[in-house]
């Protein structure tokens, strides 16, 4: 596979200055809930040279079936070793890709990777590390493990890399998430700024054409944006109300069914609505995450790029008074047998 990469690329690699690291897929299991996490791809195998392995073996069995996906490691000028690689012992070293947030850009940024010793302490490798950031020596750093898209947690420098539940999972390829420490406060800083992403999420809000069996009174243009799954049920209704020109007690939210006994608002596979709103209990307990049946398998994942739906109606009374009120239809014929229909809520 090397000698294919460098026939490929001869203009740019030679055989011995870069690697070649099979990415693998898995979930980690996070041990307070015993919930698994979302996939999460790592190039946590290297695939030797055939020079390093007592076995010549074909592509095919280095890889794993038809669809692979390959981590190409090139040479850096660092000056290491000859070849420009990082120095790398498969038996005590591990490869962590370096994040570094910024508070001030409130931005992350890629800093390229670095090989640990597992038997040490990332205190050891702070000055690599600050050099790759472009950060004055000395600068002191909080570090996270980026466990997956929706977790992370925070690391102790001083610790053994190899201790117990230093890291969730001691394989190559961890995600390694660093900020200085002068620059973290409680409302700015890598955890909360990663949370935040996560809970972001590209929503449509619709008109429900028909809530109650009757045509829709007033018609308003579908309203995009970006709100958090986090979101209580008052501040989707606000968002709302704000897109249209309306209070917010009178947006009724709708239900729909995704799958046995999950009722919410959109399905994964059918985004109309059902004839069933939120009520009052709902109303004051539900998140964004509730109402769109984000759990289990249906689990919001960012990398999707998915914009989600819900639906609405605006109402002409207050949705806290909905359910101490009766409906009643009236439907009228004209002389012509056409039919209007008009609800009432008395």
């Amino acid at each position: 596979m090397y000698i294919y990469i460098v026939s490929i690329e001869s203009e740019h690699l030679s055989e011995n200055n870069f690697r070649l690291w099979q990415v693998h897929e898995n979930t980690i299991r996070d041990e307070r809930n015993n919930a698994l996490s979302l996939n999460r791809l790592r190039p946590s195998t290297l695939l030797k040279r055939d020079s390093e392995r007592p076995h010549t073996n074909r592509v095919d069995m280095a890889l794993e079936g038809d669809r692979n996906i390959v981590f190409l490691e090139t040479a850096q000028d660092s000056g290491s070793s000859l070849n420009g690689l990082l120095p790398y012992n498969e038996a005590n070293d591990m490869m962590f890709f370096l994040k570094y947030y910024d508070a001030d850009e409130k931005m992350t940024f890629f800093c390229g990777h670095i090989m640990i010793n597992y038997k040490s302490m990332i205190r050891n490798y702070l000055p690599q590390i600050l050099q790759k950031a472009r950060l004055p020596p000395g600068t002191e750093l909080k570090f996270y493990e980026e466990i997956a898209p929706e977790r992370m947690r925070p690391l102790c420098i001083d610790d053994m890399i190899s201790q117990d539940h230093a890291l969730v999972d001691l394989v190559d390829g961890a995600l390694l998430v660093f900020e200085r420490t002068d620059k973290s406060t409680t409302e700015n800083n890598a955890h909360l700024f990663y949370t935040t992403k996560y809970n972001a999420m590209q929503i449509e809000a619709l008109q429900n054409p028909e809530g109650f069996g009757t045509p829709l009174n007033e018609q308003f243009d579908p309203i995009l944006g970006e709100i958090s799954q986090t979101w209580t049920m008052g501040q989707l209704m606000q968002w709302i109300a704000t897109g249209i020109g309306c209070s917010a007690d009178h947006i009724l939210l709708w239900k729909k069914i995704v799958n046995k006994g999950d009722i919410c608002c959109v399905s994964q596979y059918n985004e109309k609505p059902t004839n069933n709103h939120l009520n009052e209990h709902e109303l004051r307990v539900y998140s964004v995450k509730d109402l769109l049946g984000l759990t289990g398998p249906h689990r919001h994942d960012p990398r999707r790029q998915k914009r989600y739906r819900v639906y609405y109606t605006k109402m002409p009374i207050s949705v806290s008074d909905l359910e101490r009120r009766y409906k009643m239809r009236v439907q009228m014929m004209d002389e012509k047998m056409q039919i209007t229909v008009w609800l009432f809520f008395l």
